[in-house]
Parts: structure tokens; C-alpha cells; sequence
């Protein structure tokens, strides 16, 4: 063998040598590796792998949101947070209407802490402008996308969602799933935009909502519970309960058991139901089993939606739906 041969083999073994094998575990002398997950356990492997594959498809967009923010920031020749916040300062200052419709919202979610509107009004207003500049951002690279030629291989997935409230057409060509929690201001936030959708593509769409109660939200469990006994008893009367629990005017006391039962009755539930349906211990595994579901398909906080199995996470701005639903379409 020649020189530049021997100096090849010798490289092969050195680079096959110092590759990452990946996490592995031994028993009684037998290494397990990722291939015996596949193997053995396919069910947890095939969530795992839809899960890791979600959260790949997550940053490859923030990859790309970065990348084309670069080149529109370098076409107006200035820096990235120079351009980003240019946008951001085209944003209109919120009314006083606004602003007295925001501390009433958060004067009933408790968080104000006994101070006053004329005390809050600075933080209240910096803290609309900032969200109305952060909505100006995304309409941006949703214009953006289009002049950069955005494109993407998405993975679509399969959610179950038999069993769970929907709304709309149920022979639509596109269903769309919305992970969300009672408790979460960014689900709170979002609502008026899915509104919007239904009302723009009326027929067209269909709409189910799973529970997904975050963790450090206290009060979460105790509102999905409600929704599911709900819609266990009172089909007919469940997304008058779910808008007024999710709407910006909602009861100061929606977050607490007597508060949701309230919001229950005045959705037309028979009480009696209501409450042997909050006794039983099902319950919480549906919301619990909804939750899992979420999770092995990559979701990790809310809202997210999964549009006919394409994943949109976040409270996005109604053109980041259209986008898909219309490429659905």
C-alpha cells in the first residue's frame, strides 16, 4: 500500500474512532443504544423522534427569520436591531381607551396589586406599544418571506382528536387543533385572531381545541377541568363557556373553582351534572392524556396549533395562519 493510501486508513480509523456514538447504557455486559429504543420500544421511540423533529423545525425558523432580517437590514443599510427597531417605532401609541380596557383586564386577573390606573398607565401603555411594535415585526417577515422566497419542508403530523370540542365545518379541508391554556395571557391574547379566521374562512375550516394547562399555572387544572365536565354535559353550550373563559372581559373570579362553575352555569349546564362530572377522577387523565399528546408532538408551551398536522406555535398574527391554511387550501 502507498503512502497516500496508508495516510487515508489511517485518517478513516481516527475519524470513525473519535465520532459521537450517541447515549448507550449496559446490562449485564449488553450495550443499549438509540437503534434498541427503535426496536424494542417504537411507540416511545416514534414520539421522541416527532417531538425532536418539531423543536429542529422551530429553530430552523428562527434560523430564518435571523437570516432574512440580516438582508433586509443590509438592503437599508443599517444594523439588524437598528432595522428591527425602526419597525417597532412605526407602532401608534394605544388609546386611553386601550390602555383603561387593559387594566381593567389585569384589575380582574388580580395583577395590579391595589395600584391605581392613573399608577399603572406608563407601564400599561409602554407595554401596548411594545406589543403593537412586536405585531409590526411579524407582519414584516411575513412580507419578507415572500420577497426572500421563503420555503420550507415541513413534516406533517398526525394529531388525534376525536373526543374533543370542535367547531365549524366537520368535512373542512382543513382542520386546525389549538393546544391552549385557560390560564395563559398569550392564549387569552390570540383569541381574537382565531376568531377572525373563522369568520374570514367560515366552511372551509374546522376548529378543535385540546387542554394543555402549563405547570406553574395554579389555576389551570382547576379551569380545564370545568371546560371538560362542559363539555361532557352540555355540548350544546360549550363554546359560550370556552369564549367567555377565554375573553378579555371575563369574571375577576374565572380562575378559581366557584368562579368557572359560574361561567359553566351561565352556559346553560345543569349544575348537578356539572358537579358529580368535577368529582370524577377521568377527567383529569383526558386533560392529562391531552397534554401528553401535545407533548410528543413537540409541543412545549401555548398556544400552538397544528394546521391540518403542520406545526404554527405562539401567538402569531392572523397572516402567519392565512399563510398555511391557504397554502391548505
Amino acid at each position: 500500500m502507498n503512502k497516500p493510501l496508508i495516510a487515508i486508513a489511517i485518517l478513516s480509523v481516527l475519524v470513525l474512532a473519535c465520532k459521537p456514538q450517541g447515549a448507550w447504557v449496559s446490562v449485564d455486559g449488553s450495550k443499549l443504544t438509540e437503534s434498541d429504543i427503535e426496536k424494542e420500544m417504537p411507540a416511545e421511540y416514534k414520539r421522541m423522534r416527532e417531538q425532536y423533529d418539531s423543536q429542529i423545525r422551530e429553530v430552523l425558523e428562527q434560523l430564518a427569520v435571523k437570516k432574512m432580517m440580516e438582508l433586509a437590514a443590509k438592503k437599508e443599510g443599517v444594523d439588524v436591531e437598528k432595522y428591527s427597531r425602526s419597525i417597532m417605532e412605526k407602532a401608534p401609541a394605544p388609546s386611553e381607551m386601550e390602555i383603561a380596557a387593559f387594566y381593567e383586564q389585569i384589575k380582574r386577573g388580580g395583577q395590579t396589586d391595589g395600584q391605581s390606573l392613573p399608577q399603572l398607565r406608563g407601564r400599561i401603555e409602554q407595554h401596548l406599544r411594545e406589543q403593537a411594535g412586536r405585531d409590526l415585526v411579524q407582519a414584516e417577515i411575513g412580507k419578507m418571506k415572500k420577497t426572500y422566497k421563503y420555503t420550507y419542508d415541513y413534516t406533517r403530523v398526525k394529531v388525534e382528536t376525536a373526543g374533543f370540542p370542535e367547531r365549524g365545518n366537520t368535512g373542512a379541508k382543513v382542520t386546525i387543533v389549538e393546544y391552549s391554556d385557560f390560564e395563559c395571557p398569550f392564549c387569552i391574547r390570540v383569541q381574537p385572531t382565531t376568531a377572525k379566521l373563522r369568520e374570514k374562512y367560515g366552511d372551509k375550516i374546522r376548529w378543535v381545541f385540546k387542554d394543555f394547562p402549563l405547570s406553574f399555572h395554579q389555576n389551570a387544572m382547576t379551569m380545564h377541568i370545568g371546560a371538560r365536565c362542559v363539555y361532557r354535559t352540555n355540548k350544546a353550550g360549550y363554546w359560550k363557556f370556552f369564549d367567555t373563559m377565554f375573553g378579555h372581559d371575563r369574571p375577576a373570579d374565572v380562575t378559581t373553582k366557584e368562579g368557572t362553575a359560574k361561567v359553566a352555569a351561565s352556559a346553560g349546564t345543569d349544575m348537578a351534572q356539572y358537579q358529580t362530572c368535577v368529582a370524577d377522577p377521568t377527567v383529569v387523565k383526558e386533560i392529562q392524556d391531552s397534554q401528553k399528546s401535545g407533548e410528543a408532538l413537540g409541543v412545549s408551551g401555548t398556544p400552538a396549533f397544528f394546521i391540518n398536522g403542520r406545526m404554527l406555535s405562539g401567538a402569531q398574527p392572523q397572516g402567519a395562519f392565512e399563510q398555511i391554511i391557504d397554502e391548505e387550501i
